[in-house]
């Protein structure tokens, strides 16, 4: 299977959703038909007399128009659509104007007196062969003078017939289904041709809808307008001899995946990223965690360990696995879209896989990728792929008042896809993007106010690495007794730096020594550790009460213990990218409240 077969499947398990409008959404399009926006609606009576004009309001959202295979695809060149359309197609107010009114109104006039005629159809013909669209918009206020009317060239007007049980042209299901009838009979005198995406003999299309991607409104997927021969690399001598498309199934798979594009898909970076069932089950976006998108925020379970995280990441995979109908012919597809030019809309990413894989590998990528976030209230999260490339990739840069890390959009796109393709397909994770992360996070002084989501995401990363190249489960929770020199050298890092804060005033806001050298201290820790230790002896220490001088004490002797434990050539070695959970843990033990046992015991 391809995306357009993928997308056609979609499309006739969606037949009760054709031509449907949802609030806040993209209705999908029935074939023949497009959507679009508008910008005027004008009444008419049956007999085709003006009523009233307005202006389209923005939050009505889009409408559903009839369309040609031409006027779809229509740049510069005169092609109406034949029935709701643009003002320069509808009133001749210069030559050009004049040319597209004939041309529309013949147009019309063909479909009208057709089998498969509507009667809402003579009163819109009737009115706009009157000629007095111009003077009733300026009659309604809609427009200044009539003189102004290039200005106005390109708003789209609809219809709103009265006198039937839906005046609506835009939400007509009857007028729809006798156009779609028109048309198709309309391209049955081209002949049949070998569709490659079904496999049928059947009329096939001349030209494809563009739009797919609204960011990129005039890129198309499949185009074949270049007869220089830099398309086909004189392989070729015409379109159809390189690949046949059914007109039918060219519309169900464009209608389809516009529509999909439109309601669901995340924009990374001016990329698309897209992740649907054709059997239209409900299943978790690739980008974002699990449990956030399971659970709504309100009843979001709190999970400040990881037993209670890997519960509720249970729970979630469960519920998605409920809504499955039939596990074996359920699958997932995810794909992604970006324009390289104006006029090609590229794939750059495409996998199937069967819906409980994937499934499988978001609840993998969600177990080992995943650490706390102050953003969920110190509960334990997994970073999404955007947050991941924010880190990573990011620079603070202040702005409306608050700091916030901002990256190209060209590397958002790129890295961004490197890490669906991990979080999706199983593969390992980026090396380069681990080392880039965890090189952030060892110079906090970079950030004023973003390093702890620096750190949360960086340890995150760093527990996902090892699990996925060495196989390494790290724990969540502080080992005392983990020999790792990495590890040991964080914990230590976080005690000297904690002593030196409990030093600080309420309102002292300098950053400690052990912050301060933190990136020097990673290559050569046990130097920078013995300076840190003596300036914490002179300066530090002799502030602290007596029990909290003895803790402090006993600890560092505990850790400086076990790692002396290691050969001694390996103490300034530059550490790995496991110290990072070693500070992390050993500080939030730090900076917890200690119960009224511990304190006892430490004075």
């Amino acid at each position: 299977m391809g995306l357009f077969q993928r997308a056609c499947e979609t499309y006739d398990n969606c037949q009760e959703l054709i031509g449907v409008y949802c609030e806040g959404k993209d209705p999908l399009a029935p074939i023949s038909h497009m959507v679009t926006r508008a910008d005027f609606v004008i009444t008419l009576t049956e007999k085709g007399d003006f009523l009233r004009a307005r202006a389209v309001n923005p939050k009505e959202g889009k409408v559903i128009i009839p369309v040609t295979e031409k006027s779809v695809g229509r740049s510069n060149a005169l092609a109406p659509h034949p029935l709701c359309d643009q003002i320069g197609y509808l009133a001749a107010f210069d030559e050009k104007a004049s040319a597209g009114r004939e041309m529309y109104l013949r147009q019309l006039e063909e479909w009208k007196d057709s089998a498969d005629t509507h009667p809402k159809l003579d009163a819109v013909y009737r009115y706009v062969s009157s000629g007095t669209l111009l003077e009733d918009m300026v009659r309604a206020g809609l427009i200044a003078d009539s003189r102004d009317a290039d200005k106005h060239r390109k708003d789209m007007i609809i219809w709103e017939i009265m006198g039937f049980p839906q005046p609506a042209v835009w939400k007509d299901r009857s007028l729809f289904d006798a156009y779609t009838r028109f048309y198709q009979n309309h391209i049955r005198s081209r002949g049949d041709a070998v569709c490659m995406v079904t496999g049928h003999h059947a009329p096939a299309a001349i030209q494809h809808l563009k739009g797919i991607y609204p960011n990129c409104g005039n890129a198309k997927l499949i185009s074949a307008n270049d007869n220089q021969f830099f398309t086909y690399r004189g392989r070729f001598e015409k379109p159809e001899q390189a690949l046949t498309v059914s007109y039918e199934a060219s519309q169900k798979a464009h209608n389809a995946l516009k529509w999909l594009i439109s309601n669901q898909a995340v924009v990374e970076g001016g990329r698309a990223f897209l992740c649907w069932c054709p059997q239209m089950t409900v299943i978790p976006e690739p980008e974002d965690p699990l449990i956030t998108q399971f659970f709504p925020e309100e009843s979001c379970p709190a999970t400040p360990d990881f037993v209670s995280y890997r519960d509720a990441l249970r729970r979630a995979i469960e519920g998605y696995q409920s809504g499955i109908r039939n596990a074996d012919l359920s699958s997932t597809v995810t794909a992604a879209f970006d324009a390289a030019t104006t006029g090609r809309l590229a794939v750059t990413y495409y996998s199937e896989q069967r819906t409980l894989d994937y499934l499988k590998r978001l609840e993998r990528w969600d177990t080992w990728c995943a650490w706390f976030s102050r953003r969920a209230g110190d509960s334990i999260q997994a970073p999404s792929v955007y947050r991941i490339c924010a880190c990573a990739f990011g620079t603070e840069r202040e702005g409306n008042g608050a700091a916030r890390l901002e990256l190209d959009d060209r590397v958002l796109r790129q890295q961004a896809e490197r890490l669906l393709f991990c979080r999706t397909g199983k593969g390992k994770f980026p090396t380069d993007i681990e080392r880039m992360i965890v090189e952030k996070a060892s110079n906090p002084q970079r950030y004023s106010s973003n390093y702890d989501s620096v750190l949360n995401t960086a340890c995150a990363v760093v527990r996902m690495f090892r699990y996925d190249h060495f196989k390494e489960e790290w724990s969540m929770v502080l080992e005392e007794d983990n020999k790792d020199r990495s590890y040991l050298f964080g914990r230590l890092l976080a005690v000297l730096e904690k002593v030196e804060r409990d030093t600080y005033g309420s309102d002292e806001g300098r950053e400690p020594n052990a912050i301060r050298l933190q990136s020097v201290y990673c290559s050569q820790p046990m130097h920078y550790a013995f300076e840190l230790e003596k300036q914490m002896e002179r300066a530090y220490l002799p502030h602290l009460k007596p029990g909290a001088r003895i803790y402090y004490k006993n600890l560092i002797g505990d850790i400086l213990a076990l790692i002396h434990e290691t050969p001694e050539a390996m103490w300034n070695q530059p550490l790995s990218d496991t110290y990072l959970m070693g500070y992390y843990l050993q500080r939030k033990q730090l900076y917890t409240r200690r119960t009224q046992t511990q304190t006892d015991a430490e004075e």
